[in-house]
């Protein structure tokens, strides 16, 4: 009796051992995110010879959100609801039932999905064969509500033509190819002008009055303290604007600016392209600062790229770049700094992000 109790208590070790050899590997799984290293709030790991990540992890790396409440744990990405049940091999994409090879599990605490979860939802990402190695490039956040340049309030100017408003910047062959590329790339166009400043100024704050949407920034955290950029989790910071005598007046956590310039923004397909778009004026004068605002919390260098102009492409998400690089760089190397809008129907969110050009 006693011989069949050990070797039962040793079929039991030989039958752990290998389990346990594969969710804590000798080698870290690394994850670059933007072409840059990614550090993962919790970390990685190898079960069953696949990749895990934690579910805030994959919101992370993908503008998703994370809930976990008493009824129950959603993720949800690219506007698609990932629910799903511990060590059952299923998840429920949408409310329809999906089958996978490898359990949602918990370890130490933390909810761990496989990689094939990005397959279910055809999310792209690359995965090297021994599962070390996994680079993600985010998808654009997915606006349930996308812009309508259509209801926006236009300001009429007695402009004749783009030469009144660009003619002072650029020469007349430079503004009519800025001009033919917006039209291609679906972009509003914008810079800095104070001819219609406090007439539009009034406008605008009547418009942030009736604007009732709440207003948050997801911010990609970095750290510069390396030769590289070591890219981490978003956090999210509420923002609060109205208009003052003397600008635009942004709150943004615990932090308050006024902003005295305005940026007048014209769409080209407008019937009178001319007018200027009060709401994507306000859009691009609240990016502008979110951006300002992260250049100078992580002292990123703009100065060999500057423009007057700033476009801003539409569609799904609107976007706006902006050419960094890290002055304290050994190797000087060219960032983008990218800022998102994505709209539902209660709410504005700006995610802004690091890319490696």
């Amino acid at each position: 009796m006693k011989n069949y109790i050990y070797g039962i208590f040793l079929a039991f070790i030989c039958f752990m051992t290998p389990i346990y050899a594969e969710i804590s590997p000798l080698v870290q799984p690394s994850i670059t995110l933007n072409q840059l290293p990614y550090a993962p709030i919790h970390d990685a790991q190898i079960m069953n010879g696949s990749l895990y990540l934690s579910v805030e992890d994959l919101a992370a790396l993908t503008y998703g959100t994370y809930e976990s409440t008493d009824s129950g744990e959603k993720l949800t990405i690219q506007n698609q609801q990932i629910t799903y049940v511990m060590n059952e091999y299923a998840v429920y994409i949408s409310g329809i039932r999906k089958s996978i090879h490898n359990v949602p599990t918990a370890l130490n605490g933390v909810t761990y999905l496989p990689i094939e979860v990005l397959d279910l939802i055809s999310y792209p990402y690359t995965l090297s064969e021994d599962q070390l190695n996994l680079q993600v490039i985010p998808l654009l956040p997915y606006s349930t509500a996308i812009d309508q340049p259509t209801s926006h309030h236009l300001f009429k100017t007695t402009y004749k033509d783009f030469s009144e408003v660009l003619g002072n910047i650029m020469d007349e062959a430079s503004f009519s190819n800025l001009i033919s590329t917006a039209k291609t790339n679906n972009c509003y166009i914008s810079l800095m002008n104070a001819t219609y400043k406090d007439k539009c100024f009034e406008e605008l704050t009547q418009i942030i009055k009736n604007d009732k949407r709440q207003v948050s920034v997801h911010l990609r955290q970095l750290d510069c303290s390396k030769k590289t950029p070591v890219l981490s989790r978003l956090i999210t910071l509420p923002i609060n604007y109205k208009m003052k005598t003397d600008g635009l007046q942004i709150t943004m956590g615990d932090k308050t600016t006024t902003h005295s310039l305005f940026w007048s923004t014209y769409y080209p397909f407008q019937e009178d392209p001319l007018m200027i778009d009060l709401e994507k004026s306000l859009d691009v004068m609240v990016m502008r600062n979110i951006y300002a605002y992260y250049r100078e919390q992580y002292d990123l260098k703009d100065d060999l790229n500057t423009s007057p102009i700033i476009t801003v492409q539409t569609g799904r998400s609107e976007q706006m770049r902006y050419h960094v690089y890290l002055e304290q760089a050994i190797e000087h190397t060219d960032y983008q700094v990218v800022i998102y809008r994505m709209t539902t129907g209660s709410t504005i969110q700006y995610y802004i992000d690091l890319l490696r050009t």
